[in-house]
């Protein structure tokens, strides 16, 4: 199996061969967990947090498969056949792309995309926290601003011992809670000659000096830049008893790369698309503080990430005023808010979005959310519908039939409640279903038609040319791209003829020069990946979807990219925060979860496509040849079917 021809390449954050799940390692750390059920072993190496975040910032794979064009200094192009997983983060940075339009065609970089090794999985509330010393008596200037920026990883007692280095006025108003500054190598520190000329100055002003390769700001968003990006910052000491401390310094900290992964940690906020249906997962970086809840509800209250404004939404706003918001013995949750009247409804929401925010944490026993000063409820008022952070994706699969027949079923392995949908139609491929069961479409004529079945009727909805595999959203539109770059949505049960037959175009902001080769709406449809190509370079792209009060789709927003060590072809949708890339010239494939981790799966030759369900247990490949394969924990394995792509609904 191919899955077992490990080989060790020096890429970043590969880990011990061994079976998986939850916390990945830290930094110089190896341990061995286990993995789920359908994912291939891998192999992880260590690797400092300037490699991990420099391997992801701007690179693309050649359509050849193999070939590495290298567009940053760092990077280690990636041999056929190495099989690892990493940890990633989606940001939504501030750094601009303007310069990478013009370098890289059109195609954003990975500045939006910053790697870190920590698990987002639910968080151990007794984790004791890195430790710093305080100043030395007698210690220079450059060992006092060395010393303060080192002790940036002790958060005890509101950062307590880097306060110490700071000058009495000055310690009270630092705000650690500031923008973070990942920096490799070293800092150097130089004095302003210009300062004075006395043998023995009270005070003098340090020109400090890093490389930075990463900033995350006091909302948790994280931005990489394209190359590490000289700083300098100025540093003003003084003479306090005779010992030198800081006087003034910009807010925030400082935190080698390695320093960076013992007091920061992913959180999943979630907010909620435009019905109110679903929650949408936006990941922030938060440091191991201990007033950390807070900030965490102060960040609820901030709304979504840029690529999901006018996307999700929150039940909790800024304006609002957050009283309180503790963990009593690590148990109990207790949040205050005040603000305007508002229903009970409203207020069941804000509750539950502080719980979903909560599953980041085990161990808690109770909530407990105030209103202005009243209880919420736990148990939510009438006609109230509460939105589960489980998606569920139905039984029922649909599929081609060995002669060329689009048919559904209860259940792929059995002929049982198979139900006839389209035939007489040539070459049909990529058929699709929406979650409710009851709408399919799927290509025709060499992917240059689109089909669409509702209740008995079939309808040619679309002529083109390399048409992307069809794919439903939650609220029954089937969304389609054609090979000049062109996104359209038609929703087959709709008693409007124009959004039935014709569909409406999907507006976008993005570069002219993209062509499509995936696109995959999320199950909670607010969010698509794509597989945008561009000049031999491709990348995996996820925009937020913006739509009407009614669900119908206008736009997508901006563009943020996915770092895959897969050369991308096709991407799906696994779950609410992972996705399936799949390259077709080799084999290879792999899941990237939008938390961080990334791992390869086993190569299978002639992948043309999976089908996932509502998560990465269920996958299913098809083969050029027409036969299916299912992932299980020994690696792909043949399904004894007579059925083409078999795919489940979405």
């Amino acid at each position: 199996m191919s899955g077992d021809r490990f080989s060790q390449v020096l890429v970043p954050s590969l880990m011990k061969r061994g079976v998986v799940t939850g916390v990945l390692l830290h930094s110089m750390m190896i341990r061995t967990r286990a993995v789920p059920r359908h994912i291939a072993r891998t192999r992880y190496l260590t690797s400092t947090i300037e490699e991990r975040i420099f391997s992801l910032r701007c690179y693309f794979c050649g359509n050849d498969g193999h070939n590495v064009i290298v567009l940053e200094e760092g990077l280690t192009p990636m041999p056929q056949g190495a099989v690892f997983s990493r940890r990633i983060a989606l940001s939504a940075g501030v750094a601009s792309l303007a310069a990478l339009f013009s370098s890289c065609a059109g195609l954003p970089s990975n500045d939006r995309v910053t790697q870190h090794s920590s698990t987002l999985g639910a968080k151990d509330l007794k984790t004791s926290p890195a430790r710093a010393s305080g100043p030395l008596t007698g210690a220079t200037p450059e060992a006092i601003i060395e010393g303060f920026i080192r002790a940036g990883v002790d958060s005890i007692e509101n950062y307590a011992v880097a306060r110490q280095y700071l000058s009495t006025s000055y310690s009270q108003r630092w705000n650690p809670i500031g923008t973070t500054r990942v920096y490799r190598n070293t800092v150097q520190a130089r004095v302003d000659e210009g300062g004075g000329s006395s043998s023995e100055p009270s005070e003098s002003t340090y020109h400090v000096r890093f490389q930075q390769t990463a900033t995350v700001n006091s909302q948790g968003l994280t931005s990489t830049f394209p190359e590490a990006q000289t700083e300098t910052q100025d540093f003003k000491l003084v003479k306090e008893d005779g010992q030198w401390r800081i006087s003034s310094c910009p807010d925030g900290l400082w935190l080698d790369g390695s320093e960076f992964e013992r007091v920061f940690s992913p959180y999943r906020l979630y907010f909620y698309d435009r019905s109110f249906r679903y929650a949408v997962p936006d990941i922030r970086w938060f440091p191991h503080i201990e007033n950390y809840f807070d900030l965490l509800v102060r960040t609820l209250m901030s709304g979504p990430a840029s690529y999901l404004k006018g996307v999700a939404f929150s039940a909790l706003t800024d304006s609002m005023t957050l009283d309180e918001a503790r963990l009593v013995n690590n148990q109990d949750a207790t949040v205050r808010l005040t603000g305007e009247r508002l229903d009970d409804s409203r207020l069941a929401r804000i509750r539950e979005q502080i719980v979903h925010g909560l599953s980041n944490f085990s161990g808690l026993e109770k909530t407990e959310v105030y209103y202005n000063g009243a209880l919420i409820p736990e148990q939510a008022p009438n006609g109230y519908t509460p939105v589960s952070l489980t998606l569920s994706v139905p039984d029922r699969t649909v599929a081609i039939t060995a002669n060329g027949q689009m048919v559904a079923r209860d259940n792929y392995m059995s002929s049982s409640g198979e139900q006839m949908l389209l035939r007489g139609v040539s070459q049909l491929s990529a058929p699709a279903m929406s979650y409710s069961g009851d709408m399919f479409a799927c290509l025709a004529n060499d992917a240059g038609s689109l089909y669409t079945v509702y209740q008995g009727t079939a309808r040619r909805v679309w002529q083109g040319s390399n048409l992307t595999a069809p794919t439903f959203d939650a609220y029954g539109w089937v969304w389609v791209a054609d090979a000049e770059g062109t996104v359209r949505a038609f929703k087959p049960n709709s008693e409007d003829a124009q959004e039935r037959e014709r569909g409406v175009d999907i507006g976008m902001s993005w570069p002219r020069n993209l062509s499509f080769t995936s696109i995959n709406v999320s199950h909670d449809s607010a969010r698509i990946a794509v597989v945008a190509s561009t000049e031999g370079a491709s990348a995996v792209i996820i925009s937020g979807v913006v739509r009407d009060d009614a669900g119908k789709p206008l736009n997508l927003t901006e563009m943020v990219r996915l770092s895959s060590s897969v050369v991308p072809r096709n991407a799906r949708w696994a779950g609410d925060q992972s996705v399936v890339v799949v390259n077709v010239k080799n084999g290879e494939s792999e899941v990237i979860s939008l938390s961080g981790e990334e791992t390869k799966l086993d190569r299978l030759d002639g992948v043309m496509s999976v089908s996932t369900a509502d998560n990465t247990s269920n996958i299913i490949a098809h083969r050029s040849d027409g036969s299916c394969y299912v992932l299980e924990e020994r690696g792909w394995t043949r399904l004894d079917t007579l059925l083409h792509e078999i795919s489940y609904a979405g």
